[in-house]
Order: C-alpha cells, then sequence, then structure tokens
C-alpha cells in the first residue's frame, strides 16, 4: 500500500531520468507501477527508434525505390517465362551504380560472375547476388499464375512498403525490446542482489535496475540516431551497461546505508 510520501508515477518516470539521488524513493512505488514504467519506456524508446529509422529511409532509400519504379519496364510472364519488348540487357542504375539488369536472351550467370551486387531478371527466374556474394534465385515457374509487372505495380509495392514501414519497425522493434531488456534487467537485479548480499532483495533491486534502464535506453536511443546520421559512439555497449549496472549499485547503496537495510 502506497502511502502520501510515496513519489507519483509521472514524477517518479521524469525522475529516473535525471534525479538518481531520489531513486530509494522511487523504489516504494508498487511492483505493478514498475511494470508500467518499463512498458512506458520501452513503447518511447521504439517509437523514437520507429522515427529515426523511418527518417534514414526517407532520406537514402526512398529516393532510389522511386526511380526504381520510374525505370521499370513492362515485363510479362506467361507459362514461367519472361517477355520484354526492350532493347536488352537493360540496366537499372543509382548514382552510376547497376544495381539490376533484365536480360532474357542468356543467362544469368554471366551478370552473376560479373557483378559483385546485382538482381538479374533472366528468362525463366529472377537472380539476385547480395555484397557477401549470396546467390538466390526465384523461378518464374514456381508461379501457377501469369502475371504483368510494370512501372504503376512496383510503384504501388513501394508505395505499401513506405506507408507501413514506421508501424512495421515500431511492431518488430518492440517485440525485441520488451523481451530483451527484461532479460537485461533481470541479470542487472540479480548480480547486484548477489553482491549486496540480498541486501535489498532481488525485487527491490530490479525496481532499482527498471529505474536505471531509463537513461540507459536514452543513451542507446542517441548512439542509434547517431549510427544512422553521423557516427556511432564507440564502446557504446560497455557504456550502456555501465550505466545500467551502475546507476542500479549506486541505489543499492544508498537504500544500504538506510535504516531499513543497514
Amino acid at each position: 500500500m502506497q502511502n502520501d510520501n510515496t513519489p507519483s508515477f509521472l514524477e517518479a518516470f521524469i525522475g529516473s531520468f535525471v534525479n538518481f539521488k531520489k531513486y530509494p524513493a522511487y523504489t516504494k512505488r508498487s511492483g505493478l507501477s514498475s511494470a508500467a514504467h518499463y512498458l512506458l519506456l520501452v513503447t518511447l524508446c521504439c517509437s523514437l527508434y520507429a522515427f529515426a529509422t523511418t527518417s534514414w529511409l526517407t532520406t537514402n532509400i526512398s529516393p532510389y525505390m522511386d526511380e526504381l519504379a520510374e525505370n521499370t519496364p513492362t515485363i510479362k510472364v506467361v507459362d514461367g517465362e519472361a517477355f520484354v519488348d526492350i532493347e536488352q540487357p537493360y540496366f537499372v542504375e543509382t548514382e552510376g551504380t547497376k544495381i539490376a539488369v533484365i536480360d532474357t536472351t542468356q543467362k544469368a550467370d554471366i551478370y552473376l560472375d560479373e557483378y559483385k551486387q546485382i538482381i538479374v531478371i533472366s528468362k525463366d527466374r529472377i537472380s539476385s547476388k547480395d555484397a557477401n556474394g549470396k546467390i538466390q534465385a526465384f523461378k518464374f515457374s514456381d508461379i501457377q499464375n501469369n502475371f504483368t509487372l510494370n512501372s504503376s505495380t512496383v510503384a504501388g509495392w513501394v508505395e505499401v512498403v513506405e506507408s507501413w514501414f514506421l508501424p512495421g519497425v515500431f511492431l518488430l522493434c518492440f517485440l525485441w525490446q520488451v523481451c530483451w531488456k527484461a532479460m537485461q534487467l533481470f541479470i542487472t537485479a540479480g548480480v547486484i542482489t548477489l553482491i549486496q548480499k540480498s541486501r535489498p532483495n532481488f525485487l527491490v533491486h530490479l525496481k532499482l535496475a527498471t529505474l536505471a534502464l531509463c537513461p540507459a535506453m536514452a543513451f542507446g536511443v542517441l548512439n542509434y540516431a547517431l549510427g544512422l546520421f553521423a557516427f556511432p559512439i564507440p564502446a557504446a555497449a560497455f557504456i550502456f551497461w555501465g550505466i545500467l549496472a551502475g546507476l542500479t549499485y549506486y541505489g543499492s547503496e544508498q537504500l544500504r546505508n538506510t535504516p531499513e537495510y543497514g
């Protein structure tokens, strides 16, 4: 039961980012409040991750996707074979770099051997080679129906990808972070509990770790954004764990000096 002197949820949430000396007081809030604190933190940080990633996509990838859509000729696939009425080979380029080629008159291997990274549309399949040299191929005969691929079709795909990218990235990020960060909290709380010989107990250390996760994740978001648009911070993982474990231990030491745990 929380008394009138217990910090409010909003006070504890905002204070966890900046007011490290009050961590012991914030642990007086209930376990349910701590869980809500955790979920709100992960939601906010994943939103920032998604916005930063979408912004990077819009700036660096979307123009090339739009250009690719505009330059896509009409390709008809009938009975597992591709037909085009353009001069071949037909290359798709971005900033002078060939990223795809359409040639139904020759085998895809000719281009896969020549280029480090490329997509090849040949007579009976679409093949791709990534920067690591891995080659994948999909035969048109695996599709039961005939179809036509043109600029409008690709533009529609690009529009769908761009419109769903933000919520898609957020959902994937949230599902990953909500599990991974929980594991990090349990690891941190467990280790500090052992170091402190269960004074305070594991639950209190878990609350402290949840509070410490706020500045740690804020640092993580900053490092991610810098990595996308400028340069990542060296040894970022060690700094993250240092913030998380260091502030958890700092709060624990404050509690050990109180009459309740002294």
